[in-house]
């Protein structure tokens, strides 16, 4: 078996037997390995720098990994330098097959030569008769090309000239329109300044007399809200006093059932009012009181 053979061979076996050409690690752990061996090489910072940046890797693993590196390094290197030398041997054996198909051919070579000059002296009189023939028709070509392009271009230049002057119509015309549109926007500004120092004015007085009223309605809450609790003491102090009375009274209220059917005395009353009373009972409808502070609003 050749010696390159044999070096790719132990190689591979390498390889399949550590893991690959990581050594088993992932991809980011040798990455991360490559990066600290490369700049702490040879340096006592490299194993601190290796455990704080490899934190899955205790120190055995990493010395191991340095060993299987430094193996790696030197079996690639001789599987190159292997195939370096496959390739020079190829190369010999490639130029001396040439040299001798050289050898063979050198006797031949000059009756080819002798043909192939003949047949390109024939081929050369051929392109230069279809050359000249090519020029002339050319030429003609050329000069009717010419005289079609003139025309053309007089047929552009009168067709630009009045474009020209469309343009120059259009652009009398807007800017005309542009001044008028101008004249337009400004009297609307102007117009629309008073409306909004109109409008402004009448929201400010319309705020002034929110104001006012909001005032107004505050100092009634206020006392509202004091009249509602002088009541709410006042009911406190009246109901304080009642269970005052009613602790100090002993009532007693004898059983009576027929008081059950008896008429109450707001329903006598009724009664008396209605056969006194002929045109009925007056109605009287609630109605809302106007505060005092409220009056002449």
């Amino acid at each position: 078996m050749p010696l390159c053979s044999v070096c790719l061979n132990f190689f591979q076996r390498f390889l399949q037997q550590t893991g690959g050409h990581q050594g088993g690690w992932d991809d980011y752990d040798h990455q991360t390995f490559l990066r600290i061996h490369r700049t702490h090489k040879g340096k006592a910072s490299f194993m601190s720098t290796a455990l704080a940046s490899l934190p899955g890797h205790s120190e055995d693993d990493i010395m191991q990994h340095v060993q299987w590196y430094d193996e790696y390094l030197t079996l690639k290197e001789s599987r190159k330098e292997a195939i370096h030398k496959w390739k020079g041997m190829k190369e010999s054996e490639r130029a001396e097959v040439l040299a001798k198909a050289e050898a063979e051919q050198e006797e031949t070579q000059l009756d080819l030569d002798r043909k192939k000059q003949e047949r390109m002296d024939q081929e050369r009189q051929e392109r230069l008769s279809h050359l000249t023939r090519y020029k002339a028709e050319q030429e003609l070509k050329r000069l009717a090309e010419e005289e079609e392009r003139l025309k053309e271009q007089l047929i552009h230049a009168r067709q630009e000239e009045k474009q020209r002057k469309q343009k120059a119509a259009v652009k009398l015309k807007a800017e005309e329109y542009a001044r008028q549109k101008a004249e337009e926007k400004e009297i609307m500004q102007t117009a629309k300044a008073a409306v909004m120092h109109e409008e402004m004015q009448r929201k400010h007085m319309a705020n002034k007399r929110i104001d006012k009223f909001q005032e107004r309605d505050q100092v009634a809450l206020d006392e509202r809200r004091i009249r509602q609790q002088e009541r709410q003491l006042e009911e406190e102090e009246k109901s304080r006093r009642l269970d005052k009375l009613k602790g100090q009274v002993d009532v007693r209220v004898e059983r009576d059932p027929s008081r059950l059917y008896r008429l109450t005395e707001g329903w006598e009353n009724r009664k008396k009012d209605k056969t006194t009373s002929k045109s009925g009972p007056s109605v009287c409808l609630p109605k809302r009181a106007v505060p005092s502070w409220r009056v002449g609003v």
